[in-house]
């Protein structure tokens, strides 16, 4: 496919980027102050001392080896430094309520996937994420072995639709129009096809 997913921190009031954490744009006080741009310069920042941060992430994401912890241990955080910041971090199930909390001054980052709606909505950016300590998901369309067999054609057609999608801001307009305007999943594929001159 063309794009891939990944997961991201979104910054609010303090912390800014570009792909792993989201930030809210106009908000960026200490972000430009520190040059938070980056996953890096984060962890830069709380190793300083900064340690006053509150995220909000899904509850296994909090924990896990490819989340948050995982992250404040690849780039060498300090215990006690992890210790207060997992203490300020809250758990939130709800991805369209973690992306309102980033918009309150109660939140500095959230975790979100780069092809989330409310990126565009909230006008977020994401912190760079240059070594690559999140996962990249890539979407891949699946054949029945035997469909395949039978319909070869089908092959050339779903690989045509990858480039299509170009980078995950495209994916995240067609997200939006459902997550966002609420319009059938159906119809929006179906209106990116036609458009795509694949219908």
């Amino acid at each position: 496919m063309g794009f891939a997913a990944a997961t991201v921190v979104v910054a609010g009031a303090r912390f800014a980027g570009d792909p792993s954490l989201l930030t809210q744009g106009g908000l960026w006080g200490l972000v430009a102050a520190l040059g938070i741009d980056s996953l890096s310069a984060l962890a830069s920042a709380v190793k300083a001392g900064d340690d006053d941060v509150t995220v909000a992430v899904e509850s296994d994401f909090r924990d896990r080896s490819d989340g948050w912890r995982g992250f404040l241990d690849s780039y060498e955080v300090p215990e006690d430094v992890q210790s207060a910041l997992i203490e300020n971090t809250r758990t939130v199930e709800n991805t369209e309520t973690r992306y309102e909390q980033i918009t309150t001054p109660d939140v500095d980052l959230i975790q979100g996937l780069t092809v989330d709606a409310w990126i565009d909505v909230h006008d977020l950016d994401i912190l760079a994420d240059p070594d690559n300590f999140f996962p990249i998901y890539n979407p891949a369309p699946m054949v029945n072995g035997r469909t395949a067999t039978e319909h070869p054609e089908l092959i050339d057609t779903l690989d045509a639709i990858g480039p299509t999608l170009g980078d995950a801001s495209e994916m995240r307009k067609l997200v939006r129009q459902v997550k966002v305007g609420n319009k059938d999943p159906r119809i929006v594929a179906r209106e990116h096809l036609a458009s795509s001159g694949l219908l």
